[in-house]
């Protein structure tokens, strides 16, 4: 007889309650600030970490590529947005927002080639990205790639070079003898600079369709997501009835 796992249904409805949380925050448009509120934001952070996750995956393993378009989707939409709204530069913002991506990296790493590995990549990308933001190397000129195109390709290749030796010296710094960790680092940080290079030319188009996207169609997404939310939370009451197990 089929039965299910009750860890199974319980995954199923806990996603349920999020799509329907979001569903709630869709639907709730105009509360949130509207045309410049939290929901083109949310909306942002989950197209770009979909965007790094897709592209980090092609190269990465996927627990590490899944921490790493995380920590990078959140950083980039809160940088983009205070970018967009004129926000001076800030020395403590830059470090925040360097220490989250290579915190992120340095989890990625770690669950692959364990904690010293991961920390000391941690430590490496965070120090890298600080130098390339004091030589003017930020995420933001990559929305303007097509006018900068020569920066944003310097930029690119510090990120490239930058992420390779970091990942270089945190193999050589603790697993001399493992050539598989030598090259995943060396691998990681082509991947990470290949990547951002790619996302120069398709960021400012997120932009464009997140700032263009129309109030209905914010509002007929969250109500997709609660409909979808619903029949996810009465997956149990539809396994009650059909009388299937659950171990």
């Amino acid at each position: 007889m089929l039965s299910v796992e009750h860890h199974i249904v319980a995954a199923i409805a806990l996603t349920g309650t999020a799509f329907n949380l979001l569903g709630a925050l869709y639907l709730s448009y105009d509360l949130l600030g509207g045309r410049h509120g939290a929901l083109r934001t949310l909306t942002r952070a989950v197209t770009y970490g979909g965007l790094f996750f897709a592209g980090y995956v092609l190269f990465l393993p996927m627990s590490f590529s899944a921490i790493a378009a995380l920590g990078v989707g959140v950083t980039l939409t809160i940088e983009f947005s205070r970018d967009g709204r004129g926000v001076p530069p800030s020395r403590l913002a830059d470090a925040g927002f360097s220490a989250i991506r290579g915190i992120c990296y340095g989890v990625g790493v770690a669950l692959i080639f364990g904690w010293r590995f991961g920390a000391v990549f941690a430590v490496l990308t965070t120090a890298g990205q600080l130098f390339a933001y004091s030589m003017g190397f930020t995420p933001a000129v990559g929305l303007r790639a097509r006018e900068q195109m020569r920066k944003h390709l310097l930029g690119v290749a510090n990120r490239t070079v930058g992420y390779a030796l970091a990942g270089l010296v945190s193999g050589l710094l603790t697993h001399r003898e493992n050539r598989e960790a030598l090259l995943f680092g060396v691998g990681a940080g082509v991947a990470i600079g290949g990547v951002s290079a790619l996302m120069g030319i398709i960021c400012p188009a997120v932009e464009r369709w997140a700032d263009q996207l129309p109030a209905r169609r914010l509002g007929l997404f969250g109500a997709c997501l609660l409909c979808l939310g619903f029949l996810l939370d009465s997956i149990e009451n539809w396994l009650t009835l059909f009388d299937v197990p659950v171990r």
